[in-house]
């Protein structure tokens, strides 16, 4: 599969880039990409990043509208899932204390698969997502707010936490994986 990543400056590309091992995958800098990028991407990533769709949105208008108007499928991860919610109308909050290491979430219950109810997964971010844009539901959550979201009849598929970070106890990729897999069938 052909896969476009809009790297919002993560510091876990190459992470990410190697839990996408065997896919053909494709970079682009959230600032520099341009409108035929995503000719040939099936799936589109958007990482996470250092800062704040909140306190540097006028950085993220580009992406904003390319959220809103491509066609083709995208996961966000971390500031990729805050900037989806701010697309479609969320706007992200400010928590108390920033969320970071290893995190308890829970799916709800009407999620299909083979996944346990709770899982532990990798956070690091002090922005979170605590109400549901319309047309999305909610596949897990936190007392911190929407940890993943997705919206099959958009295409949008969203977590807040990091499943590339390679860390024994991050159960990330689980959920990830079954985002994924929804993804690519739409």
């Amino acid at each position: 599969m052909n896969i476009l990543i809009i790297d919002n400056r993560t510091c876990h590309l190459r992470a990410l880039k190697n839990r996408l091992e065997g896919h053909i995958i494709r970079v682009v800098k959230y600032r520099h990409y341009q409108d035929s990028d995503e000719a040939n991407a099936d799936l589109i990533i958007l990482s996470g990043g250092h800062t704040s769709v909140l306190r540097h949105g006028r950085f993220y208008t580009r992406e904003i509208d390319f959220i809103r108007l491509t066609t083709k499928p995208i996961i966000g991860i971390c500031l990729g899932h805050e900037l989806i919610a701010k697309t479609y109308g969320i706007r992200p909050s400010r928590m108390l204390r920033k969320a970071h290491g290893i995190k308890h979430i829970k799916l709800m219950s009407d999620v299909q698969s083979n996944m346990s109810n709770t899982l532990k997964v990798y956070e690091a971010h002090r922005y979170a997502v605590k109400d549901l844009p319309a047309k999305f539901r909610q596949v897990a959550g936190s007392a911190r707010g929407v940890e993943v979201m997705m919206s099959p009849e958009l295409k949008r598929f969203s977590v807040q936490f990091h499943p590339e970070v390679i860390e024994p106890a991050n159960q990330g990729m689980e959920i990830f994986n079954y985002l994924l897999s929804l993804a690519i069938l739409e």
